[in-house]
């Protein structure tokens, strides 16, 4: 009896049965998706990093062609439970609760303001044009040393200061191999923040049902079970009537692993109207409102013996993680990451 060699797929080339589908133009996007009496949402977002809103005025938008509603704080925040990006396993870490719109203070610019849904996105857009908000810009943040310098501004006013986390790792004895080091290297390094560049931006169909109170979300979205149980949560829908769809997703890397208050707000407004509304950042939009990685400003010396032979190394990692933290990755990962693996080849 011959037996067959075992085979275990390492080295081989395993094909992708998705490329004849897609390639041949049969993938199914967002965007290719239409609903019967569908909406469309876009959001005026805020030009300011960090300022109190004195007065808005939507009355003008409410009136233009084709708008169906015009939603801001006092409308659409009471429909959702706050969320608080930590980690509840990281104790020491911390968020102010966010709100899916900005009330009376923006703190990050591209921070949802108002949501206006009409029949089109273009008619949404020219709707969002006629709001008019006085803004009283307040002292900002733009860097991660900034942010912790003794007289920076503190964001949040429920928190003493603007840092969101404090993790210490210590192995070994790193004193005394420094001290017996033949050569200690010292360098800063300043590592620029980055975004995903997806091919298909955040979007998503919400289409809530007043009949029966079950809510369909058709996402491009990495984590469908995680946004399952985020809507039920925090918009009091049993999850067993919450069903998230998420088709063919053009790309994500990441940026669409989190919970974002403008998609959470989406549904709200299918909620209230009782119409499917459909919102897809556009390019624009998505440099200041998709989440984004990087940013490092890292201290580090190595202690090395006349040999090559490597002692000890110490590392010093100030990330800037943005106003909020973003459930579920909730934006320290990347730090402990760096943190963890620091003295690994990757």
């Amino acid at each position: 009896m011959s037996i067959a060699p075992r085979s275990t797929g390492i080295g081989a080339r395993i094909p992708r049965r998705e490329l004849k589908r897609l390639l041949s133009g049969h993938g199914r996007y967002i965007d290719d998706i239409k609903l019967p009496r569908m909406l469309h949402a876009c959001f005026l977002r805020s030009p300011h990093p960090h300022a109190r809103i004195t007065s808005i005025d939507i009355e003008a938008a409410k009136a233009a062609p084709g708008v169906a509603v015009v939603l801001i704080a006092a409308d659409i925040n009471p429909r959702c439970e706050p969320f608080v990006g930590v980690a509840l396993h990281r104790p020491g870490h911390r968020s102010a609760p966010q709100s899916l719109l900005a009330a009376d203070r923006a703190v990050w610019q591209g921070q949802p303001v108002a949501l206006i849904v009409a029949e089109s996105r273009a008619l949404a857009e020219d709707a969002a044009e006629l709001i008019s908000i006085e803004w009283e810009p307040l002292p900002a943040i733009g860097d991660q040393l900034q942010a912790i310098a003794p007289d920076a501004p503190v964001i949040h006013p429920s928190l003493d200061d603007n840092v969101a986390f404090d993790f210490a790792l210590e192995k070994g004895e790193p004193d005394k191999a420094f001290a017996e080091a033949d050569v200690v290297i010292e360098q800063e390094l300043r590592f620029e923040r980055q975004m995903a560049m997806t091919l298909e931006t955040r979007g998503l169909i919400a289409d809530f049902n007043p009949g029966d109170g079950s809510l369909t979300v058709t996402h491009s979205h990495q984590s469908p079970f995680q946004m399952q149980h985020i809507f039920s949560r925090h918009l009091g829908i049993p999850e067993h009537l919450v069903r998230v769809i998420s088709p063919d997703v053009g790309g994500g890397f990441g940026m669409k692993l989190n919970v974002y208050s403008d998609e959470i707000a989406t549904v709200v407004a299918s909620m209230i109207l009782g119409r499917p509304v459909k919102f897809c950042v556009d390019r624009l939009e998505s440099f200041v409102s998709d989440a984004q990685a990087r940013d490092h400003v890292i201290k580090c010396r190595i202690a090395v013996k006349q040999s090559g032979e490597i002692l000890a190394m110490e590392m010093d990692d100030i990330g800037a993680v943005g106003a909020y933290g973003m459930p579920l990755r909730f934006n320290i990962a990347e730090g402990m990451m760096a943190i963890t693996v620091a003295g690994a080849p990757y």
